[in-house]
C-alpha cells in the first residue's frame, strides 16, 4: 500500500508498505511552491512508485495545509492543483482510499475537500458551488455555536 502526505515546512512524505516491510521517502520543496512545480514533481515520483511497486489498492491522504493561504503551510497550491494530484492517482484505476489531513484555514479545507470529492465520485461540481456549501456549513457552525453559548449561559445563570 502506498500513502502520499505533504506536511507543512515544505516536505513531501510518501510511504510504502509492501509485503510488510516498511519504506519513507521525504522529498524536500521550495516554500511557496505552485501547482505546475507541485505538478511537476508529484507525476514522475507518483508514476515510478505505481511502475516499481505496481499496488493492489492506494491509501492517498491529502494535506489541505499545502493549499495558499494556510496558517500553517507554506506551499501556494490552488484547490485545482490539489485536486489534480488525486486525479492524477485515481487515474491508475486502483482501489483508493482518500483521506483528509492537514488544512487549517476554515474557508480552503471545506472548499478542497468539497471539490475533491466530487472528482472522486464523478459529479464535477465547481468551486463556487463548494463556496456556497462552504457559507452554509460556517453559518451552520456559528448557528450551533451561538446556540451552545446561550444555552451555557441560561444553564449557569
Amino acid at each position: 500500500m502506498t500513502s502520499a502526505s505533504v506536511v507543512a515546512k515544505s516536505i513531501f512524505t510518501l510511504n510504502f508498505i509492501p509485503n510488510e516491510l516498511s519504506y519513507s521517502a521525504n522529498i524536500p520543496l521550495k516554500d511557496g511552491i505552485d501547482d505546475d512545480s507541485f505538478a511537476s514533481v508529484f507525476r514522475p515520483i507518483i508514476s515510478s512508485i505505481m511502475q516499481f511497486y505496481n499496488p493492489s489498492a492506494i491509501v492517498l491522504q491529502c494535506g489541505a495545509d499545502s493549499l495558499a493561504g494556510d496558517r500553517l503551510g507554506v506551499f501556494n497550491l490552488s484547490s485545482k492543483g490539489h485536486a489534480s494530484c488525486i486525479q492524477f492517482v485515481k487515474s491508475f484505476n486502483r482501489p483508493l482510499i482518500v483521506l483528509g489531513g492537514g488544512g487549517y484555514s476554515i474557508r480552503n479545507v471545506p472548499r478542497a475537500w468539497c471539490y475533491e470529492t466530487s472528482l472522486l465520485v464523478d459529479q464535477e461540481i465547481s468551486e463556487g458551488e463548494c463556496a456556497i456549501l462552504e457559507v452554509a456549513n460556517i453559518q451552520k457552525t456559528f448557528l450551533t455555536t451561538s446556540i451552545s453559548s446561550i444555552t451555557d449561559r441560561r444553564t449557569k445563570s
